[in-house]
């Protein structure tokens, strides 16, 4: 099959006699397939903690997003034979635990000008490598929580308390400004690392920690959208399109990085054990 025209669906597929490689399989049964194994998205060759960041990303991906970040022809072969062994499994997810913490929050912290010091906080942490880093970070992310909820909380009373409040509720005022589309681009990411940090055991805890802040941030994400598409519909109340245009103005900048950051820590992960990619397979996963 020439790598250069398959095209990855979503979700599991059903093997045929003769895939076509036309949204017919997902990048991880590609893999299976290519490499010669039964069929099925959980490839023997391929590294467990790649594949599960693999299994989400493209399955959250839009057909063209998917097109543009995962052609075939470049990462089949880079995933075939990828597997190495378990403490390198446990580096690859540690990796996407440090991307979550300083990259991921930072991100979206820098989108409201109140909150970039707790971004620079979070991106100034050491790298996360193990659990003694990790259990450091995650103490450093509570504390950006904590900052967090005043802000989410004051921003929500502001609006709902201002001539005219949220009339029509923040789920409408998010879905008119166009937020819950960018979002799935960050969302992907997100999910992504996150399956990839849950896959191995020593990973699992630090990584469920950290759900209180990302929760904090999304809410004061979501009051800052708010008031943005708000303050877009009263200055321009003739133009039903502005709260969408202000919106987009204000998040552009940030979810558009998410994509290449994204790439940036897949690259990472790969690069953390092709020395020794070619290692016999081992034992049952150590994935929870």
């Amino acid at each position: 099959m020439d790598l250069t025209l398959i095209r990855f669906g979503t979700g599991k597929h059903e093997l045929t006699a003769s895939p076509t490689g036309d949204r017919d399989m997902c990048i991880m049964e590609a893999v299976a397939y290519m490499a010669g194994e039964p069929w099925s998205d959980y490839p023997r060759c391929a590294c467990p903690v790649i594949s599960a960041f693999l299994r989400h990303w493209n399955d959250a991906l839009s057909n063209e997003e998917r097109d543009r970040l995962l052609p075939a022809a470049v990462w089949v072969p880079r995933l075939v034979g990828s597997r190495s062994v378990r403490p390198v499994w446990i580096q690859r997810a540690y990796l996407a635990l440090d991307w979550t913490v300083r990259t991921y929050l930072p991100l979206y912290l820098d989108l409201i000008s109140d909150l970039r010091g707790q971004a620079a906080e979070l991106r100034d942490l050491p790298e996360i490598v193990d659990l003694r880093s990790s259990e450091e970070a995650l103490w450093a992310a509570r504390e950006v929580k904590d900052k967090i909820w005043p802000f989410a909380e004051t921003a929500r009373a502001g609006l709902c308390n201002a001539a005219g409040g949220l009339a029509k509720g923040p789920a409408f005022v998010l879905e008119e400004a166009g937020y819950l589309n960018l979002q799935k681009i960050a969302a992907a990411s997100y999910q992504a690392a996150r399956s990839a940090a849950l896959s191995m055991a020593v990973v699992v805890e630090p990584t469920k920690g950290l759900t209180p802040t990302v929760s904090a941030i999304e809410m004061a994400t979501v009051w800052f959208v708010c008031g943005v598409a708000k303050r877009a519909r009263r200055e321009h109340p003739g133009d039903p399109d502005a709260p969408h245009a202000a919106v987009e103005a204000a998040l552009r900048p940030a979810i558009s990085q998410f994509p290449q950051t994204t790439l940036d820590l897949l690259n990472r992960m790969f690069a953390a054990g092709e020395e020794s990619s070619k290692a016999p397979a081992e034992g049952p996963d150590n994935a929870v």
